[in-house]
């Protein structure tokens, strides 16, 4: 494989870190990961032609407000969808009916899905990330178990566990970073990829999947110098881009995606304020759950001057958390608590909602969509797994169908809930928005009355349809911000509360 054309040395390290921060801040409304499942999973009955894989999920976001494509090729620590010399090709076929690996094939006529992919973003102007995902897991299952690498097999003393003895956290396969050749396999990749490809950048994506520490996936604490190995390769990477950046006279990012919360970050490991300190990042993913308010990594990046990018992902609960309008919620709540864009993941071209490409990266725009908010939108209770003291990283108990809370009679229960529509706050009486609350129970006495209110705001008897409670909601009883709304049952039955939908329409 040959590497990019070289463009004129920049030479000096002043130069190329002034390029590298003016970088940092260009306009990115969206930013689209892409597993790379496109070229995984891909159509049998389709010839395997760059083409062909462009249109599956790259051409339809090209003229979109996609700004930028990160594209993943890691599916396990050692194997990856890119060619590579210090690491396995991953050529085997994964058990989906219908769909075949398309690697091997692209490797045959001497290119890759990355490769591919990068030349399209060139042409179009867009900027491309390679995703490397720091400690991908779909290896533990026995479904996926091809996704293994020889690497993993070869240092198996250095995973979490086995399929006989998993951890209580994470999963088995995870990797243990605290072993230098887990470091160094990484390192290596990152490096062979700023070498052999024409990247704007490199995302090191440490959502998928924590822990990196056996210690923590056991349930003891990160010690001090497991934290400290994890930082001394932040410092390795970004020596490196540096160096690319000099040698190719334009500046190679260093993008991360870290935890919801700073605090939990910081248990797991990942020293963040010390990245943004020693400016070893350029761009910080924030997600994907959010545990705690998207504005407090925020504010601690922006403190640094790196712009943050938080994540809305499927939904792990379903029905209309899934929904467009949903999206545009989410969204538009990121840009109201600062976001320098919208990162998306595992939401494709090739499902429903297009047009979310085509809304979520204009803020002005949203403000006049129709939304529906929702205390838990992607099912927080779905990732504990990965956490231990998972109650503690959160900033409120969510309430959700997976974790519904019950309504103890005699109690007053305040809910705060943040509503991000410029409309609410400038609301005139009798006019839109029209916004709708409803109560979503379990086991409601058709007897018990539940009083309802928000900014203190006393609501009428809302009305009964099977589990729900549905009221009507003027506009000038909310504002822009956090809105708290407060439940109670007088006595009787202690119903169930799942959620507070609140739809928002135009």
């Amino acid at each position: 494989m040959e590497p990019p054309a070289e463009k004129t040395t920049v030479s000096t390290g002043v130069e190329i870190e002034e390029l590298r921060h003016k970088a940092r801040w260009r306009k990115r409304r969206l930013i689209f990961n892409n597993d790379g499942d496109d070229a995984l999973f891909f159509p049998s009955d389709l010839s395997i032609t760059p083409r062909n894989l462009l249109e599956r999920r790259t051409i339809p976001v090209t003229g979109t407000q996609v700004d930028s494509i990160f594209y993943c090729t890691t599916q396990s620590i050692g194997a990856y969808t890119h060619r590579s010399e210090v690491a396995e090709l991953l050529v085997r076929d994964l058990p989906r009916e219908g769909f075949r690996n398309s690697v091997g094939e692209f490797a045959k006529q001497g290119t890759d899905p990355l490769e591919i992919v990068t030349e399209h973003c060139r042409e179009e102007g867009i900027e491309i990330f390679a995703t490397l995902r720091m400690n991908d897991v779909h290896d533990s299952s026995d479904r996926f178990s091809v996704l293994g690498s020889k690497f993993k097999r070869k240092h198996r003393k250095a995973l979490f566990g086995t399929s006989r003895k998993p951890p209580p956290y994470g999963y088995w396969s995870g990797a243990d970073f605290s072993w230098k050749v887990i470091r160094n396999m990484t390192f290596q990749v990152l490096e062979e990829m700023a070498s052999n490809y024409d990247l704007d950048g490199l995302e090191l994506d440490f959502w998928r999947h924590p822990p990196y520490f056996k210690t923590y996936a056991w349930g003891q604490p990160v010690t001090r110098e497991e934290t400290d190995s994890i930082t001394r390769l932040m410092r390795r990477v970004r020596r490196m881009a540096d160096d690319r950046g000099r040698e190719r006279g334009r500046p190679l990012l260093i993008a991360v995606r870290v935890m919801d919360s700073p605090e939990l970050s910081q248990a797991m490991g990942l020293d963040l304020v010390t990245w943004l300190r020693e400016d070893l990042v350029d761009l910080v993913i924030v997600g994907e759950v959010a545990l705690a308010p998207w504005e407090e990594t925020i504010r601690l990046a922006h403190r640094y001057g790196v712009p943050v990018y938080p994540c809305i992902r499927r939904s792990m609960i379903g029905e209309e958390r899934g929904s467009l309008e949903s999206f545009r919620a989410q969204a538009l709540t990121a840009w109201k608590q600062g976001a320098d864009g919208i990162y998306l993941f595992n939401l494709f071209p090739d499902e429903k909602h297009d047009r979310k490409y085509r809304e979520l990266g204009d803020p002005n725009g949203l403000e006049r969509l129709d939304k529906l908010y929702s205390l838990d939108p992607v099912g927080r209770e779905s990732f504990k797994r990965y956490i231990h003291d998972f109650e503690k990283y959160k900033a409120q108990k969510p309430v959700s169908p997976l974790s519904p809370v019950e309504l103890e009679p005699g109690t007053i229960h305040t809910i705060p809930m943040y509503l991000a529509d410029r409309s609410l706050s400038q609301a005139i009486v009798g006019k839109r928005p029209l916004v709708r609350a409803r109560l979503q129970l379990e086991n409601l006495d058709p007897e018990v009355a539940v009083r309802f209110s928000v900014n203190g705001h006393r609501l009428e008897a809302g009305e009964r349809v099977q589990d729900e409670l549905r009221y009507s909601i003027s506009p000038t009883q909310l504002h822009t911000g956090y809105n708290h709304f407060r439940i109670s049952v007088p006595a009787g039955p202690a119903p169930r509360l799942k959620d507070i939908l609140v739809s928002v329409l135009y």
